[in-house]
């Protein structure tokens, strides 16, 4: 079975400027936990996933991390109220972080064409659930570990 035949397409998805509060409400109003993230042509340049989303709070990476816009609202938040007017404007600043600083960079998709077992593979080799479906540089749809078990499911019904 060819990776076409069950994944989703035209998938949600986030552009490098959004910031991670879009990206919050992006995971919470579609209910994904992964989303590829598209440059201006529709070409994949990233991807978001809740670990990620996480780590963006992770106080020991950011400071590894000095160039990193995070950095500075990180050690604001732990100076407290003299650095900034309340934890609430820290948080806000937070929000505004770009997708672009948090997003996983080293991508691994597949073609439309690709067999589901080899996304399967990949899927269990990368300890990933979802993987970007890319034709010619361009997102072109997700395939995740649901839509094979979906799949899955709809084949055993049909014997």
């Amino acid at each position: 079975m060819e990776v076409r035949e069950i994944m989703t397409r035209n998938p949600v998805f986030l552009k490098p400027t959004n910031n991670l509060k879009d990206t919050i409400e992006v995971f919470a109003n579609n209910k994904v936990e992964t989303c590829p993230v598209i440059g201006p042509n529709k070409e994949l340049v990233g991807v978001v996933s809740y670990g990620d989303v996480l780590r963006i709070a992770d106080i020991h990476s950011k400071i590894q991390e000095s160039t990193s816009k995070t950095f500075p609202i990180v050690i604001g938040l732990l100076k407290g109220r003299e650095h900034f007017e309340s934890l609430e404007e820290g948080l806000k600043k937070i929000l505004t972080v770009p997708v672009s600083e948090f997003m996983t960079k080293k991508i691994k998709s597949i073609s439309p064409e690709d067999d589901v077992y080899d996304a399967l593979k990949i899927m269990n080799e990368e300890k990933i659930n979802t993987l970007p479906v890319v034709k010619d540089s361009k997102l072109v749809g997700v395939l995740s570990r649901v839509d094979i078990i979906e799949a899955l499911e709809k084949n055993m019904k049909k014997r």
